[in-house]
């Protein structure tokens, strides 16, 4: 495990798939997954906050790799917030959230 920031850690989860965890896992915010392929990667839930996602987002530069898709899981803020610090990334979810996030 290795610290992102001071409320985010990276624990590398298997071959080429990350999580980046908030505080020690109780806080009730969403952490982030990374399925890396290569020089490409898929982020699960961009957590609350942009700058949250920016050490996300870092960690896959970090990596070698580049964010292709943010697939958001439902639209709670901690799952969805951290949208904006990927930009120009395609983000997906069910047709519902994403009508939600859009508002």
């Amino acid at each position: 495990m290795r610290n992102l920031s001071s409320v985010q850690s990276v624990i590398d989860v298997a071959d080429g798939m990350f999580a980046a965890i908030n505080g020690d896992g109780s806080l009730g915010l969403a952490n982030s997954v990374v399925v890396q392929d290569g020089r490409s990667a898929l982020v699960v839930d961009a957590t609350l906050l942009p700058r949250m996602a920016d050490d996300v987002r870092a960690e896959i530069d970090r990596r070698g790799a580049r964010a292709e898709l943010v697939l958001n899981t439902h639209h709670h803020a901690d799952h969805v917030g951290g949208n904006a610090a990927f930009a120009g990334v395609r983000v997906a979810g069910h047709p519902v959230t994403a009508q939600i996030v859009r508002r």
